[in-house]
């Protein structure tokens, strides 16, 4: 956790747009007197980001769709914390469960539905929930009771 200077030296971005990113939830923190502290990856991702939004588009490069790539990728967007939810796992930088997303989801609700209900929420937090529970669920195994 680096504070927003230190963010905003890192970035390559003025502190006021470090702030403006927390305030407008793009970033998340964790507020310690006055200071607010940021995680160091976040802030490089978001900066990263912001770098290529400003770069001229590279051209086109075919790949192939990998769902281990992509669950890799969006497991940093789900964390447990006990002092959040009771421990359950929620969205990074909200106080939103993922079993509130899947029910959703499981209700008919598409992902448009909740990105429209929940403004502060991607795309890639919904399908991070998705993917999250995919995990849980490969991870389970169902064993056959024989009787005696």
């Amino acid at each position: 956790m680096i504070t927003v200077p230190e963010a905003a030296r890192r970035a390559g971005v003025a502190a006021e747009t470090i702030r403006r990113w927390i305030r407008a939830g793009r970033l998340a923190s964790t507020k310690v007197g006055t200071q607010h502290l940021v995680d160091e990856g976040d802030v490089d991702a978001l900066a990263g980001r912001a770098r290529r939004a400003a770069e001229p588009p590279a051209p086109y490069a075919a790949r192939e769709a990998s769902p281990q790539r992509d669950l890799s990728r969006l497991s940093g967007r789900i964390i447990t914390d006990p002092h959040l939810a009771v421990g359950k796992p929620t969205i990074r930088g909200t106080r939103i469960p993922v079993e509130l997303i899947l029910e959703f989801l499981a209700c008919g609700w598409s992902i448009s539905d909740v990105l429209d209900n929940y403004p502060r929420l991607t795309d890639d937090d919904v399908r991070a929930c998705l993917a999250y529970a995919a995990l849980c669920v490969g991870d389970e195994t169902v064993l056959p009771i024989t009787a005696r």
